[in-house]
């Protein structure tokens, strides 16, 4: 029984690694999240899950283990997922929810207060960091990252941001660097270069 269970687990690691495959994976420290830092203070990941969809996501016990080992009470989450919700007391209530669809940029106004919180939110302690996830971590999440990198001027231009975003968020392994892919997302970030 043991054995079986140990055997299981191993898969649905296979598993979830397969689902991530194009993307930068966090293995440091016993955690193994689809989750990387784009920034010493900015973090990109996919959807904190639960139930099933945890298979092949992020576990959201593994999330808030990473975050309360990590960075505890240093971090504010921004879910830009309108299609999931989880529960935010878990991480003790550091959680921003925009409500973004699937394959669309955020709104403009979305876009500001996101770079307006993470201004006022990084620059209370040099300790804090700001994470980010929509379902998989690279659209919406991509498009507020970018948003950042342009924004507190660590990028010269919105092609400058999506490139390292794609790089950072992709990393070296991969055969084909993914990022903001969107047609209506890239140029959302040509509006606010």
């Amino acid at each position: 029984r043991f054995v079986r269970i140990v055997r299981v687990l191993k898969i649905m690691g296979r598993f979830r690694k397969f689902i991530s495959r194009n993307k930068a994976r966090y293995t440091i420290n016993g955690f193994d999240l689809d989750l990387c830092y784009v920034t010493p203070e900015l973090i990109a990941m996919s959807l904190p899950a639960i139930g099933a969809e945890a298979h092949f996501r992020n576990p959201i016990s593994e999330v808030m283990r990473f975050f309360h080992t990590m960075h505890p009470k240093k971090y504010m989450i921004f879910n830009l997922c309108a299609e999931r919700d989880y529960d935010t007391s878990l991480f003790d209530g550091r959680v921003v929810r925009l409500n973004v669809e699937d394959h669309n940029p955020p709104r403009l106004d979305q876009i500001i207060s996101f770079v307006e919180q993470c201004a006022q939110f990084l620059s209370e302690d040099p300790q804090h960091i700001v994470a980010v996830h929509c379902k998989g971590g690279k659209g919406r999440t991509g498009v507020a990252v970018c948003a950042w990198l342009i924004y507190s001027t660590f990028s010269s231009s919105a092609e400058d941001a999506m490139e390292f975003f794609a790089l950072k968020r992709t990393g070296n392994r991969a055969k084909a660097v993914q990022g903001v892919s969107g047609v209506s997302q890239r140029r959302y970030l040509h509006y606010i270069e």
